[in-house]
């Protein structure tokens, strides 16, 4: 899965130490980290919420874990879970398993999945976008050419990821149901011929850097 590969994928690339548990518990959540002293933990879904819902305890005070990376870290409650708990550093992401494009937050900016730094000067290197929908139908809005319009700063959009078949993150196989493959890709996006995978964080907001 997804998440496997970003969390125990990565420590078995570099060698690094990792606690596994055989289930999540909430409660025991700070003293495991305590006991094993756990420097980084991954999250999932509303792991988070569940943790700010325990009454405090003396672990979640003394433990040594100075990030937490994941998806899921909802923006209401992201300020209060970093000052109650001590965490220095959120890596907030987003991707799918079958997915071609992959964001992270690596700045530390409250309520973000990330962000595309490499557009307009390198965007061909990693050709992730936002493109503008029509936030009543979702239709795709396209120019004069039948070409889709990027995002600019500030403007909601849909984030689609250009297919490289014989790119290995780039590419994109699809599902066992050919129909369903077909309904994630747009054609004629970016230029006559171009596929794209979409349905990729519908109404976000793109944010420049």
């Amino acid at each position: 899965l997804f998440f496997f590969i970003v969390g125990i994928g990565t420590v078995i690339v570099y060698g690094t130490t990792a606690v596994i548990r055989k289930k999540f518990s909430a409660s025991n959540f700070w003293k495991d980290c305590v006991r094993y002293n756990c420097t980084a933990s991954q999250y999932i879904g509303e792991i988070c919420r569940y943790l700010l819902a325990q009454k405090p305890c003396e672990e979640e005070h003394k433990h040594h874990v100075r990030l937490m990376w994941g998806n899921g870290l909802r923006a209401e409650i992201w300020n209060k879970f970093v000052s109650r708990f001590g965490i220095q550093r959120i890596g907030e992401l987003y991707g799918s398993t079958e997915g071609n494009s992959n964001i992270v937050n690596i700045d530390n900016h409250v309520g973000s999945c990330g962000f595309f730094p490499i557009y307009p000067y390198l965007g061909s290197l990693y050709p992730v976008r936002l493109i503008k929908v029509d936030q009543e139908t979702g239709e795709l809005i396209r120019d004069a050419r039948g070409l889709c319009v990027p995002c600019r700063p500030g403007e909601l959009g849909e984030m689609v990821g250009v297919i490289k078949s014989k790119d290995l993150l780039l590419k994109f196989e699809g599902y066992v149901d050919k129909g369903d493959t077909q309904k994630k890709i747009y054609r004629d996006v970016f230029s006559r011929g171009d596929q794209v995978t979409c349905g990729w964080l519908p109404k976000y907001v793109l944010t420049w850097r």
